[in-house]
């Protein structure tokens, strides 16, 4: 959300440089001018972008807890697969199905990880949704 602030912040910068180029005369117009053009345009794509993502990010909540529950229940059962094969006789399938399975779990506790570090800052939180920070990690030895 603070992301948001700082174009807001640098949009309004902007416009201050704007309104003292036509105001006074005490600067030269034409280097501040472009600056502030710049500026502005930097913190216009700045909060543009930020909002659009901010606002999809939180009307798509129940879509995207349903993948995240789905993809969780999968992994899950996966893993308790993988956990009865382990007592059976070992062979280079299990060993590829194990680290298939190992690979894909220690992706989705970096993206639970990832969301709930980044879901709680606040630079970050506007970014995440609810979805998002309720992921939970998946225990596999």
């Amino acid at each position: 959300m603070l992301v948001t602030f700082v174009f807001v912040g640098i949009l309004i910068l902007g416009l201050v440089g704007m309104w003292l180029v036509d105001h006074t005369r005490a600067f030269d117009h034409d280097v501040l001018g472009v600056i502030s053009f710049i500026i502005i345009i930097i913190g216009f794509i700045g909060v543009f972008a930020s909002t659009v993502v901010g606002i999809s990010n939180h009307t798509c909540v129940p879509l995207e807890q349903a993948k995240l529950d789905l993809e969780y229940e999968t992994l899950l059962n996966e893993v308790a697969y993988v956990k009865e094969l382990q007592n059976g006789p070992v062979s280079d399938l299990t060993r590829i199905e194990y680290t298939n399975i190992a690979e894909r779990v220690l992706e989705w506790n970096k993206k639970a990880l990832e969301a709930q570090t980044l879901g709680n800052s606040l630079w970050m939180n506007w970014f995440y949704n609810d979805a998002d920070r309720s992921m939970k990690f998946i225990e596999f030895k």
